[in-house]
């Protein structure tokens, strides 16, 4: 796999090191400029929320795509076994947007949730379960099944991936306090 990636050229960085992350975006940025194309994720890591459809965004591609004067092209993947389904949106130009900070976060959140209707529009293609069909476990196979795929990969480190909000507090984080309360 790391031979046809190095063919079509690919740009290796630690995305856990700030200063790693700042030295591959500007060299999008060059790299956009000068003609090329680039394929980014802007979730950060592997998606296995058996809820969001698209994880929260980092903003890291409005911000390469407003300094390089780029559209982007938002794609959605599924994967089923080994087979995938691509759903391709229309052109998000990031020029309708400003460079300020409540902007950039307009724009993140725009891009998320096109891409969620993406991924959305992919799922109304395949076969519905009925309920007395549905075992509990799927999820929880899914990820399995993705694991064996890359080991190198685990839960824990793909948590530290994903973006998190200052302001937004995780459910289990906010209902800690309540099973220390005892009944009496």
């Amino acid at each position: 796999m790391r031979f046809f990636l190095q063919l079509n050229g690919v740009i290796y960085f630690n995305e856990k090191i700030k200063e790693d992350r700042a030295s591959v975006s500007q060299r999008m940025v060059q790299h956009l400029n000068s003609g090329g194309n680039l394929m980014y994720f802007p979730e950060g890591t592997w998606n296995i929320s058996p809820n969001l459809p698209v994880l929260p965004c980092y903003w890291g591609i409005v911000q390469i795509a407003q300094l390089s004067n780029s559209i982007i092209v938002p794609i959605a993947a599924e994967q089923y076994g080994k087979h995938f389904k691509i759903n391709i949106g229309k052109n998000f130009d990031m020029q309708s947007f400003g460079l300020e900070v409540d902007e950039k976060t307009r724009a993140i959140n725009t891009l998320r949730d096109i891409l969620a209707t993406l991924k959305w529009e992919i799922w109304e293609t395949e076969p519905q379960l009925r309920r007395k069909e549905i075992i509990g476990n799927e999820w929880e196979i899914y990820k399995s099944e993705r694991f064996k795929e890359w080991s190198y990969f685990n839960e824990e480190y793909i948590d530290g991936l994903i973006f998190k909000h200052k302001n937004i507090i995780e459910s289990q984080k906010a209902f800690e306090d309540i099973k220390r309360i005892s009944k009496k």
